[in-house]
């Protein structure tokens, strides 16, 4: 799974046009894997696996929306 949360870090560091740098994957995996505990804590049906993918799915589709890019803006470089 860590090569998994690797992958999709740095996928999703390069699709919203932020640096590859060790601050933003650090800040980029724990985010991701907070929100994939958090979805699997409301949604039990869903596996870690399942989890990660709809988050990392979710996050590609908010770098579309203002708000939430900005939120990634202020966290990323």
């Amino acid at each position: 799974m860590e090569n998994k949360y690797e992958s999709a870090v740095a996928s999703l560091l390069k699709l919203g046009g932020y640096k590859a740098s060790p601050k933003n994957k650090k800040w980029m995996e724990h985010s991701i894997k907070v929100r994939a505990i958090s979805l699997m804590a409301y949604s039990p049906n869903y596996s870690k696996e399942q989890a990660v993918n709809c988050i990392i799915q979710t996050t590609q589709e908010a770098f579309n929306i203002d708000e939430f890019k900005k939120y990634y803006d202020d966290n990323l470089s």
